[in-house]
């Protein structure tokens, strides 16, 4: 059973202490902690089968996991920055330049997948995998601050769209707090 605990700041400093390399996200697991969202991430998309089915599904996977992280230490730059102006300029080069590139990456990976007799959809085999969950995860917050980044697009909002109504996943996306980076 998944519990999705969110913490209240006075909370999150107390139980910080308390957490393996003091830092959270943690998941424990029959009383066992593990820390690193990353790590984590790759942990229970093992256990839940969303790795791929082969070796080199496997690595396609972590591939686009690795390109999501890189995406989102751009995305971090502008959360992070406190002056208006350097924050504007990496407004623009997000929009100008990060937001491209990435979603020229992401185009590539889908049609690659098909290219390869698999029409499904997903980034990865024919089935949903850790790739799909982090694009469409990398992505939300994003297309907050810029609503517009997929308007030219269009097989990204459509992968988009096969996550937010997967039967398994969006009753927990339509109800979950939103997230920064």
């Amino acid at each position: 059973m998944l519990t999705d605990n969110y913490l209240s700041r006075n909370y999150r400093a107390i139980l910080l202490s308390e957490m393996p390399q003091h830092v959270l996200p943690v998941l424990e697991v029959d009383g066992k902690q593990l820390s690193q969202s990353l790590t984590i991430c790759r942990y229970l998309a093992r256990e839940f089968h969303l790795c791929g089915k082969t070796a080199w599904e496997q690595a396609k996977v972590e591939e686009i996991v690795d390109t999501m992280e890189d995406l989102r230490l751009e995305v971090a730059k502008w959360i992070y920055e406190k002056n208006e102006t350097k924050k504007n300029e990496i407004s623009e080069h997000l929009k100008e330049q990060v937001y491209p590139k990435f979603a020229k990456i992401l185009e590539t990976s889908l049609r690659g997948n098909e290219e390869n007799d698999n029409s499904s959809g997903y980034l990865v085999g024919e089935n949903l995998t850790l790739a799909d969950l982090s694009v469409f995860e990398t992505l939300t917050f994003p297309l907050t601050i810029h609503p517009s980044i997929l308007d030219d697009h269009i097989e990204l909002q459509q992968h988009r769209h096969r996550i937010k109504t997967h039967k398994r996943l969006s009753d927990y996306i339509s109800n979950r707090p939103l997230r920064p980076v």
